[in-house]
Order: structure tokens, then C-alpha cells, then sequence
């Protein structure tokens, strides 16, 4: 399928795949993936759970070790988003949006999450290595609603029951392209402008305060520019809760 990912192992069930890809037994292996139909403890960002029932979706781990320095790397997650929206685009022929900084919508529905972890060097300045989660809801299936009121599907929100495989090969595709020359700049400006806080109000966790502000952009790098009190603030890291019309 794809000459720079060579180890492509597919499994009916597991726990996770970006939990498998962390052990150990996998030290040696560099640009493997790993694609589940079904797991068991799906997670998201900050502990939660992605809802990754059997048959209905795409539950996918990269392991890379990157011999570039951190900074480098530091919009990755921002990079796979934008990757992973324009390979679904390309089969329903509709635009998909991204909320800062991983989640995948398609009409104000969230169809999926991006979960990038790492081990880092930091002797080195590099990554022992990383591991690049990716899960979209496929096709049509039951979400329970105390979990996330936006869950939905693509198939649910086009009526459309898109090719897993064709959406496996433009993924990989696209990022070993990019994980061959870590030019992010166009999947930057793909990300930035397909992105649903910029000009809006919106309530942000951070680490350790819960504000309200309004969004002013987002940097080449992935960071969140906003208004917050009249000052202007640049956030690396934190969670959109709510976002205001």
C-alpha cells in the first residue's frame, strides 16, 4: 500500500492501539501501524474515552521515532487533523471542519479525534518516539449521549458508507509525505482555515483556570491566539469547552 509504511499489522480487537504501540516489544520498529476494528478502551485526549465500537469506524496508530528535534514537531497533532480532514474530504466531496486543537467536524457533529503521544529525549533533544492516534466514527451506529452530545458518523451526517481503505492509503499517504520533509505549512493554512473558533467566543480549560475569551487565530505552530480581558494571550495547550456564535 505504501512504500514508507512498510509494518502494517491489522487486528480484529484490542484495548488500544496507541496503548499497544507505547510497549516495549516495539523499541525496534520504526513507522509502524496498527489498525484495530474494534477497542475495547478507545481513548481520547486528557483521559477520555473514544467510543470505538465494531465495524463502524477507523481506529489507527502510527509509531514513528522522528530524528528531528522536538520543536520540529511541535504542531504534529494540528498536521494530522488537517491530513485526516482532507482525506475524508476527498470522498464525501464536503468540507470538514477541526476544532482547536484535535476534534474532526462535519455539520457541527464531531466524527473523530486526533491523540498524538510521545516519550521524549530530552539529552537528545528528540523523541525516543511517537505514536499518532487516529479514530473516525465511519459509519452508522449508536453513541452514548452522556459522553459527547456532538458524537456522530459520517455515514450518519451524508448518507454516504465511505471506502475504509481508500481513507487508510490517503492518510498514510499524505504523511509520509510529510514526515519526509516536515514542511507543515500548507497543512497549516488547511488546518487554520478549515477551523471553527477563529473569531469566536469561546470557554477554554486551561491547566489551571477556566476562562472565557474570544479567539483572534492560530499560529503556524498550532498555538491559540486570543483576546482574554483585553489582553492578548498565546495558548499552547487546553481544551475548547463551549464556543459562542
Amino acid at each position: 500500500m505504501n512504500n514508507y509504511f512498510k509494518n502494517i499489522k491489522y487486528v480484529d480487537v484490542i484495548e488500544s492501539t496507541n496503548k499497544e504501540l507505547k510497549k516495549d516489544i516495539y523499541q525496534d520498529y520504526d513507522n509502524y501501524v496498527l489498525i484495530s476494528n474494534y477497542q475495547t478502551e478507545g481513548r481520547g485526549r486528557l483521559g477520555r474515552t473514544f467510543v470505538s465500537n465494531k465495524d463502524a469506524g477507523l481506529y489507527m496508530s502510527i509509531r514513528i521515532k522522528p530524528n528531528v528535534e522536538i520543536s520540529v514537531l511541535q504542531n504534529l497533532t494540528c498536521v494530522v487533523a488537517a491530513i485526516t480532514a482532507l482525506s475524508i474530504e476527498e470522498q464525501i466531496k464536503k468540507s470538514v471542519d477541526i476544532k482547536w486543537v484535535n476534534d474532526i467536524y462535519l455539520n457541527n457533529f464531531k466524527i473523530a479525534g486526533i491523540l498524538v503521544e510521545s516519550k521524549l529525549n530530552l539529552k537528545e533533544n528528540k523523541f525516543d518516539y511517537l505514536v499518532i492516534g487516529i479514530g473516525i466514527n465511519l459509519y452508522n451506529q449508536e453513541f452514548d449521549h452522556t459522553l459527547s452530545l456532538t458524537a456522530s458518523s459520517v455515514e450518519t451526517q451524508t448518507g454516504q458508507r465511505i471506502s475504509k481503505e481508500k481513507l487508510i492509503e490517503s492518510i498514510l499517504q499524505k504523511l509520509s509525505i510529510y514526515l519526509q520533509n516536515f514542511d507543515s505549512k500548507e497543512y497549516m493554512k488547511e488546518y487554520i482555515s478549515r477551523n471553527l473558533v477563529i473569531g469566536k467566543k469561546i470557554k477554554l480549560m486551561l491547566s489551571s483556570e477556566l476562562i472565557e475569551c474570544s479567539v483572534i487565530n492560530i499560529t503556524e505552530h498550532g498555538e491559540l491566539i486570543i483576546n482574554h480581558n483585553n489582553t492578548i494571550r498565546t495558548i499552547t495547550s487546553g481544551e475548547v469547552l463551549k464556543t459562542y456564535l
